[in-house]
């Protein structure tokens, strides 16, 4: 359950970048860093198993007829690369709150950096190829940047 809460909560961090941006202007980056630090703060709290060695798994259906399931699983490993996606994406977020100037999108900018962190983190939880494959090829370059 461990690694669809980390994958969920940056997922939904996100799809509200745009919103807060909306709300906050350019200072929705420290929101956005304290969700991002929030949710590496709760995995290394959370991962007692992991750190006895047992390996956190889920899995749904994704495909059935395929036979392919959306499986995250998380072990020493990847809970290590999901603290490093979380801390640099975090200080990240608190840095270029204010390094972007008023022209830029930030709306787009942090939807970007916070879908990049997703995506990452799905990389390295990922439990299966097609599921590795589909975090590998997203989010989408922004052409309009």
């Amino acid at each position: 359950m461990l690694p669809l809460i980390v994958l969920g909560g940056s997922v939904l961090l996100a799809l509200t970048a745009p919103l807060l941006t909306r709300l906050f202007g350019r200072n929705a980056g420290y929101p956005l860093a304290a969700g991002l630090a929030a949710l590496g703060v709760y995995a290394n709290t959370s991962a007692g198993a992991i750190v006895d060695g047992e390996v956190l798994t889920a899995s749904y259906d994704w495909m059935p007829t395929l036979g392919v399931a959306f499986g995250v699983r998380m072990d020493g490993l990847s809970l290590l690369f999901v603290t490093i996606v979380l801390g640099v994406g975090a200080l990240v977020m608190a840095y270029s709150a204010r390094y972007m100037g008023d022209d830029y999108p930030a709306g787009t900018v942090y939807g970007l950096l916070t879908g990049f962190a997703a995506a990452m983190i799905g990389l390295v939880t990922a439990n299966d190829l097609v599921l590795l494959y589909v975090f590998w090829r997203s989010p989408p370059s922004c052409r309009s940047c």
